[in-house]
């Protein structure tokens, strides 16, 4: 995507505070276009966690991580659903073997 280029020349030109805005920006239209999948907003989360970060805002990258890490929990559990539905099962579930039987 142009905007996550165009924020990572300004983060490389030192202009970290107009490579924040972009970085934003193309998140939310990433997240407009795809969702949160994390697939679809990856590269500008992760550069505008190194903006945040390289910029000593760290309070705004802690809150940053806390809503990839529950986004990627939340992905997990709907595709461990979605796999049990298309498995048939009602629950995602593991087969144990017995041994002896």
């Amino acid at each position: 995507m142009v905007l996550n280029f165009l924020a990572k020349l300004l983060r490389q030109m030192g202009r970290k505070t107009e490579a924040e805005s972009t970085y934003r920006e193309a998140l939310a239209m990433q997240r407009t276009l795809g969702g949160d999948e994390y697939a679809n907003v990856d590269e500008p989360l992760n550069g505008l966690l190194g903006v945040l970060l390289s910029q000593s805002k760290m309070g705004e990258a802690e809150e940053l991580l806390t809503d990839i890490l529950a986004a990627n929990q939340n992905n997990q559990a709907n595709r461990a659903y979605l796999f049990s539905k298309a498995s048939g099962m009602s629950r995602p579930t593991r087969q144990v073997e017995r041994s002896g039987e």
